[in-house]
């Protein structure tokens, strides 16, 4: 009879062990896919990683992209020459204004008056003219 209740506990604690085992695989897998649906969810509230340009830009936007740096920079140096006219100019009339014609006259001879603008042009006669009145007194 000792043997009999020996099995019959063994029996026991091996149903036991496979009950506990069911259960665990049971949890196992609707913790998995709730992890899942929580995993996914929790993507759409992240912010998207930065695609790389190149890799997403069609060629016609590289063209067009390529096209505006061209243009860009022909404007960027037709400003910059535009600033140094109108550095001459201003350098000039402030050395006429401290009564230094002679710098004044070198700086003013530097300038290309063809290609002036027109606001450019009445500043250039204003120079002018004050450059030959100091010459005549």
């Amino acid at each position: 009879m000792d043997n009999k209740k020996e099995n019959r506990s063994m029996y026991l604690y091996t149903a036991l062990i496979f009950v506990v085992a069911l259960l665990l695989i049971l949890l196992a897998f609707f913790s998995q896919t709730n992890v899942s649906k929580l995993g996914k969810r929790a993507e759409e509230f992240t912010t998207p990683a930065p695609v790389s340009e190149t890799a997403s830009a069609q060629p016609d936007e590289l063209a067009k992209v390529s096209n505006m740096a061209a243009e860009l920079d022909a404007e960027n140096k037709a400003l910059q020459t535009q600033i140094a006219v109108y550095d001459n100019l201003l350098s000039a009339n402030a050395h006429i204004a401290n009564g230094n014609l002679t710098d004044a006259e070198t700086i003013f001879l530097t300038i290309d008056e063809a290609s002036l603008t027109d606001n450019q042009r009445i500043l250039y006669e204003e120079i002018k003219t004050k450059i030959n009145e100091g010459k005549e007194q």
